[in-house]
């Protein structure tokens, strides 16, 4: 697996996707961390609850959407603690560890914004790096799951929240305010 990410970064780097060469960098990191196999799992979703926004983030800037991005990346920052702060003691906010507050999966909910923002903007006609990013967001799920964080549907839920706000638009100006939801497959 290493080996795989290092020639993704290599192409990264020689292709110039500087969003590619952040989520390369961040998964090497994850993998390359002195830890037992288990905590390699975690410590993964922990680095990609990050990276794949900034990489989303880095993207923007590039595009001139970091605004529209910014406000995104709070909105479903917002839903996640939201419903865990409405729901407190609920049976479905409770973690399989006993701890409360679990529903959505904010790890789940921040990696699949990431990476829809990127397959939705940065990687429109790359299907390759869709699937890829995709895939690094479901990984963070599993990672939670595995980690005895989250139940299914609890990232099931979070990874809803990530994908769908994507389509969320809020327009700002001097004299104009709309909200509008469009997504593009």
């Amino acid at each position: 697996m290493l080996t795989m990410l290092m020639r993704q970064f290599a192409l990264a780097r020689s292709t110039r996707h500087s969003a590619a060469r952040a989520v390369t960098a961040a998964c090497l990191l994850a993998v390359a961390q002195p830890a037992q196999a288990d905590d390699r799992f975690t410590k993964f979703g922990d680095i990609m609850q990050f990276a794949l926004p900034l990489a989303a983030m880095t993207c923007a800037v590039r595009q001139g959407r970091a605004g529209e991005t910014a406000l995104g990346y709070a909105v479903q920052a917002a839903a996640v603690h939201g419903s865990k702060a409405i729901l407190r003691d609920a049976r479905l906010n409770q973690r399989p560890d006993g701890s409360g507050h679990g529903f959505p999966s904010g790890h789940s909910a921040s990696a699949m914004f990431g990476a829809a923002n990127l397959a939705q903007f940065c990687y429109k006609d790359n299907p390759a790096m869709q699937f890829a990013t995709y895939s690094l967001a479901l990984a963070v799920g599993l990672s939670r799951i595995d980690a005895d964080r989250h139940t299914p549907l609890q990232v099931a839920a979070g990874l809803a929240v990530g994908f769908f706000v994507n389509g969320l638009r809020v327009k700002i100006s001097d004299d104009f305010f709309s909200i509008s939801y469009t997504w593009r497959f």
